[in-house]
This record gives structure tokens, C-alpha cells and sequence, in this order.
């Protein structure tokens, strides 16, 4: 047995038309131009009145159309770019890496930096532990030893200029003890 459809009211199409914004603007602008006959075939008056409305309001709000929440991803180039200095530089971390791309002129958190390395399966490099940084350190002059009290027998640590002849370190003066 067939089903009996109701029939529908005079001017409503058949099928429900699935328009964009921009072509909804169109039509509502051609539709003087076209006539009554053919808007009716194609949508109620009430339909293309509520599309007119709809669409001024959405000019007036000011409103961005795809706005997303929360912070804007970082841009693919500067991913790129960070995944190629990690790979080349494998001892870098990620203040590191964040220290060269502001040299570059891109401004990146470091949390961002450690994100992007991950999503690329790359490992954080290993924090360096003070005894390790204190072995590499090279010995310098005896000045620059914390354990070691100046004396009045070491060299000055600053240069002396002498006014009168406007010479660095000039010759220690007699009153001067070496």
C-alpha cells in the first residue's frame, strides 16, 4: 500500500533547499528582478524574509565567522623550523631552542617549543646536573677562585689608571706593597 503524503501548502517546494549565506544574499538581491513566481518556487516569502533578517544581523554583530576558542596554533613554519633545529642541534633544550627562534624573531613559549617536539616523537633533552656543569668548567686565574681571599701581595684584579701619565697599570708606586 502506498503512503498518502499530505499536501503542501501553495509556493513551498518540494524539498528543503540547502543554500549558502552568499548565495542566500544573491538571491535575496535578485529576487525583485526575478518576480514573485519563481521565488515561490523556490521558497516561502516568510523563508526568504527570515534568511534577510538573519543575514543583517549577522552583518551587524561584528562578529569574526570562524573564531575558534582559546590561543591560535603555532604557525606551521615555525614548527617546521623547530623541528629542524632540535634535529640538528640534539644537545639544545627547549630554552635553548626558545633563546635561537627569538634571535630569529619568532616569540614561542617554551611550553609550545616542548609540545611540538613531542607531537614529532622527539625526546627532551636530559637536564644537565651541577656536578657534571662544575667538571667541564675550566680553571681559571687565581681571582676568580671563590675559595681564595685576596691578599695584599696579589696582583690588583682591576687595571690602575694613573691620572698624571693616563697609562693603565702603570708601575706600582713605592708606598704600593708587593
Amino acid at each position: 500500500m502506498k503512503a498518502i503524503t499530505p499536501p503542501r501548502p501553495r509556493g513551498q517546494p518540494a524539498r528543503r533547499l540547502r543554500l549558502t549565506d552568499d548565495q542566500r544574499r544573491r538571491l535575496a538581491a535578485k529576487g525583485k528582478a526575478l518576480g514573485r513566481a519563481v521565488l515561490d518556487a523556490l521558497a516561502t516569502p516568510d523563508t526568504i524574509l527570515a534568511w534577510h533578517r538573519r543575514l543583517i544581523a549577522a552583518k551587524w554583530t561584528h562578529t569574526p565567522k570562524a573564531k575558534q576558542p582559546g590561543r591560535p596554533p603555532v604557525m606551521a613554519k615555525i614548527r617546521e623550523l623547530t623541528v629542524r633545529m632540535a634535529r640538528d642541534n640534539a644537545g639544545w633544550g627547549y630554552s635553548r631552542l626558545q633563546g635561537a627562534l627569538r634571535h630569529l624573531g619568532h616569540v614561542v613559549a617554551r611550553t609550545a617549543i616542548a609540545n611540538i617536539l613531542k607531537a614529532n616523537g622527539i625526546q627532551p633533552v636530559p637536564r644537565a646536573r651541577t656536578a657534571d656543569v662544575v667538571a667541564h668548567v675550566p680553571q681559571g686565574p687565581r681571582s676568580l677562585d671563590p675559595t681564595r681571599t685576596t691578599k695584599a701581595t696579589d696582583p690588583p684584579t682591576r687595571p690602575r689608571v694613573s691620572h698624571s701619565t693616563r697609562t693603565a697599570n702603570p708601575a706600582p708606586s713605592p708606598d704600593m706593597e708587593q
